[in-house]
């Protein structure tokens, strides 16, 4: 809209004013906002991995402080050794940064997706850099205390999780935690549990809840020719015996009781 100004015979674009003043009430009424409002509405937006966060974070230095401890809220790996070292490094830095704030704050993991690398991606992993088989048992090595120590820190604010075995990963780098990285506490706020690929928690402690408010359980048990066995379904039961919602998926040809009596 072009609006002309008597004596001058001159137009004053009123489109470009009112988007600018349009700008600084927004930039102003952004930072009327409490600080409680904006957290909540960071928790919300922080679902997609770590996109949103970043985002945010770029807004105003204001936004970026009251964003951080939402910013991994949602995170997804790959599992290869080196995301997951990098990974490691950023949280506990950024956990370190909490720890010394004015104003302390708890950066926390709230729902977490791991695929263990695959394919071209898990050859350049663990090849590329490494030889010889002392090199590459030191490695995987690492990486297990890695996925220990990444459990241990996260493990007590997860609410989601999903665990993924590609094909073929049951030869090397299963996503097997060791027993004395899992305690009954470990998980006491996980609601939502997916596992692709063999149960990650066979070699947990036994006859030990792990998953006390859990109520959605996925399994798909891979490679599809072993299936699901009767113990299988009973180690959950106990791992997580508040399961009110159970899929069971790669079902062998021959059911066994254990699932005809669920069906």
């Amino acid at each position: 809209m072009h609006i002309l100004l008597p004596a001058t015979n001159k137009t004053w674009n009123t489109t470009t004013t009112t988007s600018y003043a349009y700008q600084l009430h927004t930039a102003d009424t952004m930072e009327s906002v409490p600080a409680e409002v904006l957290l909540e509405i960071s928790k919300l937006a922080c679902t997609d991995c770590g996109y949103t966060g970043c985002s945010l974070s770029r807004t105003s230095r204001r936004l970026r402080t009251i964003s951080r401890s939402t910013r991994f809220q949602s995170v997804a790996i790959s599992g290869t050794s080196k995301q997951l070292t990098a990974f490691l490094s950023c949280y506990k830095k950024e956990r370190r940064i909490s720890e010394e704030s004015p104003h302390p704050y708890k950066p926390v993991v709230k729902h977490l997706f791991f695929a263990a690398a695959s394919g071209g991606e898990a050859i350049n992993d663990w090849v590329g850099e490494r030889k010889t088989p002392a090199e590459r048992a030191q490695a995987e090595q690492e990486y297990n205390d890695d996925l220990a120590t990444l459990f241990s820190i996260v493990a007590g604010d997860l609410q989601t999780l999903c665990l993924v075995q590609p094909r073929g990963r049951s030869l090397r780098r299963d996503i097997e935690l060791a027993a004395k990285s899992i305690t009954p506490e470990k998980f006491p706020v996980l609601r939502e549990l997916y596992s692709y690929g063999r149960n990650p928690f066979a070699c947990a402690i036994p006859n030990t809840s792990f998953f006390p408010l859990l109520t959605h359980l996925r399994v798909t048990a891979f490679p599809a020719r072993y299936g699901l066995k009767g113990e299988d379904l009973a180690a959950w039961a106990v791992h997580a015996p508040h399961v009110t919602h159970l899929c069971v998926s790669a079902i062998p040809w021959e059911i066994s009781q254990d699932l005809e009596d669920i069906a």
